[in-house]
C-alpha cells in the first residue's frame, strides 16, 4: 500500500433537490478578493454543512498496552458498542449498532484515500468521535476512526462509517492527511446529505513535491449507500487543492523558501466555490 510506503502526511440528475449543476471547469491561483483558497474552501463547506444533533467524543483512548474490552454507548435511542479482541497473534476490532455487528477486518474505503489506494479499515482499530443526525426521513451515525497506537506518518490515517439506521447500510471513507472527522453536506433542497472524500498525493513532508488535495462528492441513495456524484454530461465532480513547497533544501539542511508560490484551485463542483 503506497500509504505505508510513503508514511508521514461530486450526480445526481439535471435538477436534484433543485439545484443547477456547474458544467464549466475553472482553475484560480492565488487569493480571490482576499481569501485564500483554504479560507474559500473552508466558508464554502462551513455554508453547506449539516450540524448534527448529538456529538460523543471518545475520552477512553488506549493509550498503552490493547486489552479486550467493549465499550457501550447510549445515542439517541440506540446502543453503539465498541468491541476489541485480544489474541495471542491479533487484534480484532468491531462496531455494534443496535443488534448489528460491523467487522473492520477486511473493509477497505469506497474512496480511494492516498493517491490510487484506499484504507483498510483494520489500521483504524478505535473511534474516535460519533455524530448523530436525525434527517426528515432517516437517522444516520457518523463514526470517526483512528489507529489505537501509532507513530510518525500513520497518525494521519484515519476512516469514517456512515450507517443509515433504516436500511442498516454502511459506507467506509478513508482519509490520509486530510480531515478526520464526519461532516455531512445539504447541497439540494430536500434533506438528502452529501459526504465528500479526499485523496492526498505529494510529499507529506512538504519538501520535494506539491501536495495535492482531490475532493469528490457521494451522495446517499435511497437504499442507504453513498455513492460517487457526476454532472448530466457523466463527468465526476471535483476539488483539486495543490499546495507548493515553503521549504527547500540546502545542502544538507532545510530552510524556507525565500519565494513562496500560492496555492492554486481547480473545481468542477456542484456549486461553484466563491
Amino acid at each position: 500500500m503506497k500509504l505505508l510506503a510513503i508514511l508521514l502526511i461530486l450526480i445526481v440528475s439535471n435538477l436534484i433537490g433543485g439545484h443547477v449543476p456547474v458544467k464549466t471547469r475553472s482553475i484560480d491561483i492565488g487569493s480571490k478578493c482576499g481569501l485564500s483558497v483554504n479560507e474559500r474552501l473552508t466558508n464554502h463547506f462551513d455554508g453547506f454543512e449539516i450540524r448534527p444533533d448529538l456529538v460523543f467524543n471518545n475520552k477512553d483512548h488506549d493509550l498503552g498496552l490493547v486489552r479486550s474490552k467493549t465499550r457501550t454507548i447510549a445515542v439517541a435511542n440506540h446502543r453503539i458498542s465498541w468491541i476489541t479482541t485480544v489474541s495471542k497473534n491479533d487484534v480484532r476490532s468491531a462496531i455494534r449498532i443496535d443488534n448489528e455487528t460491523i467487522q473492520l477486518k477486511g473493509q477497505l474505503s469506497i474512496n480511494n484515500a492516498d493517491g490510487d489506494a484506499k484504507i483498510e479499515m483494520d489500521l483504524v482499530n478505535d473511534w474516535d468521535q460519533i455524530k448523530f443526525y436525525k434527517l426528515a426521513d432517516r437517522e444516520i451515525i457518523g463514526i470517526s476512526l483512528r489507529p489505537s497506537n501509532c507513530t510518525g506518518l500513520m497518525c494521519s490515517v484515519s476512516a469514517q462509517l456512515l450507517y443509515d439506521l433504516s436500511s442498516r447500510k454502511k459506507s467506509f471513507f478513508g482519509a490520509y492527511q486530510t480531515d478526520r472527522e464526519v461532516k455531512l453536506y445539504r447541497y439540494g433542497s430536500d434533506d438528502t446529505p452529501f459526504f465528500v472524500g479526499r485523496s492526498f498525493e505529494g510529499d507529506p513532508h512538504g519538501l520535494t513535491s506539491p501536495i495535492v488535495v482531490t475532493s469528490e462528492l457521494y451522495r446517499l441513495r435511497p437504499d442507504g449507500q453513498f455513492e460517487i456524484q457526476h454532472d448530466i454530461a457523466g463527468k465526476k465532480y471535483f476539488i483539486k487543492q495543490t499546495v507548493f513547497p515553503d521549504r527547500e533544501f540546502a545542502g544538507q539542511e532545510v530552510k524556507l523558501k525565500k519565494e513562496l508560490l500560492p496555492d492554486t484551485m481547480e473545481q468542477h463542483w456542484i456549486r461553484a466555490i466563491e
